[in-house]
C-alpha cells in the first residue's frame, strides 16, 4: 500500500485469507487508497490497491473480468510512450470531462 500511495508502483496486490479481506480493505479507506477484491479460490482474496480510479479498468481487463475500454487503451498508449500516472489520470479525466 505504501508503494501505491507514494506512486512508486501504479497497482499493488495482495493476496489474504477471506477473513482477512474486511480489515485490508478498512485500512486502504483510512489511507486514501481505491481497491477492487476478486476471489483467489476458495480460501483467499487478491486486494488490487491503486490510487487512480482509471486503473480499476486496467486490473478487471488484466483478470478477464471485462473488455478492454477506453481507459484501458488509453493508459496502455500513455505508458507506451512514457508517460506518467499521474499525466494520464489528468488526460482520462478531461476526456471524461468532454464527454458529458
Amino acid at each position: 500500500m505504501y508503494e501505491v500511495k507514494r506512486g512508486t508502483k501504479p497497482v499493488a496486490e495482495i493476496t489474504v485469507p477471506l477473513n482477512r479481506v474486511s480489515q485490508v480493505t478498512e485500512e486502504a479507506r483510512t489511507e486514501g487508497v481505491l481497491f477492487h477484491v476478486v476471489a483467489c479460490g476458495t480460501t483467499h482474496a487478491c486486494v488490487f490497491l491503486f490510487v487512480h480510479p482509471h486503473l480499476l479498468t486496467v486490473v478487471k481487463h488484466m483478470n478477464g473480468e471485462e473488455d478492454a475500454g477506453n481507459d484501458f487503451i488509453t493508459w496502455t498508449w500513455g505508458k507506451v510512450f512514457g508517460y506518467s500516472e499521474e499525466a494520464i489520470a489528468e488526460f482520462i479525466s478531461n476526456l471524461k470531462k468532454n464527454d458529458t
